[in-house]
């Protein structure tokens, strides 16, 4: 069972500080005014309305609910104990004095739309109009359609299983300089991307028996973001594919070439290093991707676990973190 809430007027039921309203000072016609409460267009209005939830809902995230911003969850597993996880998250609501929409509140449902995905008991499912905006494509004629397609490729990226892989085609298409062509290649990649989205996969939790890799990717040796993937193979590993090991990545590309320097670091303090030159042409930050996804594949097969990535480049650890969205 699931309920759908969403906090009326959102940013303005944080009051302000009164010593901090004067900082928000606006002049009109009328004279001079002050908001006494956190206006929207802050910069950091969001992280800190995200914070406060966070901290008057810590007991309750992650166990029956799930919030982000003014957007809550509130799930249960029967509908009788559905009743006492709403009863619970009134009581922080009343005591905050805070509000509710009641027309964009949904109550005791099997399912619904959260953060642009559908969530329901078999897990998160993708938005069927996202996959409608494909099926209902005909084959790109320009290269602007085609940047399109790879547009919404990129919305459905957590649900295209190698969905690098499925888009190669694509990108090979605008990577030439001159013309257009659509070739035999491009149509069966189209027309197999089809095909996978009229059964689309659903995300569930985590199989019991898989190992998770844990792979944490710092930028300067500063910032540090942590993202995890399912690893095939069992759990049956000795410990020193279980101790921490170092990468460092690094793409670059010019006007002739493009290449990735990649330098692997086991717990032994043993070093392996790697020069690798790319086969097709590629704009520097595309350089940078590669560089971290074929040290994550190298650093996989040596057999490690825990892998500590270092990177210079901001765009991809701000995409790891979720700071950037792909687009």
């Amino acid at each position: 069972m699931m309920s759908f809430l969403d906090a009326f007027q959102g940013y303005n039921q944080i009051s302000l500080e009164p010593q901090d309203r004067e900082k928000t000072s606006f002049v009109t016609e009328q004279g001079i005014f002050c908001y006494q409460v956190m206006p929207f267009g802050l910069k950091n209005a969001g992280a800190t309305y995200q914070r406060l939830v966070n901290k008057v809902f810590k007991h309750m995230i992650g166990r029956n609910m799930e919030v982000y911003i003014d957007d809550m969850l509130v799930k249960s597993h029967s509908k009788e104990s559905h009743i006492q996880d709403l009863r619970e998250c009134f009581e922080v609501v009343r005591h905050l004095g805070m509000k509710l929409n009641p027309s964009k509140c949904t109550f005791d449902v099997q399912g619904g739309k959260f953060l642009g995905y559908l969530i329901s008991y078999r897990g998160i499912e993708v938005n069927p109009k996202k996959i409608k905006a494909i099926q209902e494509m005909s084959p790109p004629t320009t290269k602007k359609e085609v940047q399109k397609l790879t547009g919404r490729m990129a919305a459905l990226s957590r649900f295209l299983s190698r969905g690098a892989e499925r888009g190669l085609p694509f990108f090979k298409t605008l990577r030439k300089v001159e013309g257009f062509s659509w070739n035999e290649e491009c149509q069966k990649a189209f027309k197999s991307l089809k095909e996978y989205l009229s059964k689309p996969p659903v995300l569930t939790k985590t199989i019991n028996g898989r190992e998770v890799v844990r792979i944490s990717v710092c930028i300067g040796g500063c910032s540090e973001c942590c993202f995890d993937y399912i690893s095939e193979v069992t759990g049956n590993e000795d410990s020193k594919h279980q101790q921490e090991w170092t990468m460092f990545v690094d793409g670059s590309s010019t006007s002739s070439k493009s290449g990735v320097g990649i330098v692997i670091k086991s717990p032994e303090a043993d070093y392996m290093e790697y020069a690798i030159t790319l086969e097709f042409p590629t704009p520097n930050n595309e350089a940078e991707y590669e560089a971290i996804l074929l040290g994550c594949k190298l650093i996989h097969a040596a057999g490690a676990r825990r892998v500590h990535a270092y990177s210079d480049s901001q765009l991809v650890v701000s995409q790891a973190e979720g700071e950037y969205e792909a687009r």
